[in-house]
């Protein structure tokens, strides 16, 4: 995984079955990385900190993530899904995304329903949904 952080110029980047014992570097150093995608049963995202110039996130995760706080400093962040089998209570850092214009929580989905109707007030538009329902908020 250290030999990625030589790619400086990676805007896309997509990584698949990270397993709980693999170590994601800090990818601060990728400066031109507008779109990650992240799929595995990795633990602290708290890596995600230092990707100020992400676009679009996609975080599909097996492990327990109801603090998202690594995300609020993603102050450029238009597009976030997260896909969980987790409940996410407290979504509250996600006011912190000025830019944020459409939102994905599946699976768990989230009982935050202040921060949700915050968001939608901003014009965000709010995808909520688990293995059961779906609710789209226009």
């Amino acid at each position: 995984m250290d030999k990625l952080l030589e790619l400086i110029n990676l805007t896309t980047l997509k990584v698949s079955n990270v397993s709980a014992k693999c170590v994601i570097p800090n990818l601060s150093k990728l400066r031109k990385l507008t779109t990650l995608s992240l799929n595995g049963s990795f633990g602290d995202i708290s890596f995600l900190s230092g990707c100020k110039s992400l676009k679009k996130l996609t975080i599909m995760f097996e492990s327990d993530h109801s603090k998202l706080n690594a995300l609020e400093d993603l102050t450029e962040l238009q597009e976030l899904e997260i896909n969980s089998g987790f409940l996410h209570k407290d979504l509250s850092s996600l006011l912190k995304l000025k830019q944020l214009k459409s939102l994905r929580v599946r699976a768990g989905a989230s009982e935050d329903n202040k921060v949700i109707k915050e968001l939608e007030k901003r014009g965000v538009r709010v995808i909520l949904g688990n293995r059961h329902f779906l609710r789209i908020n226009l």
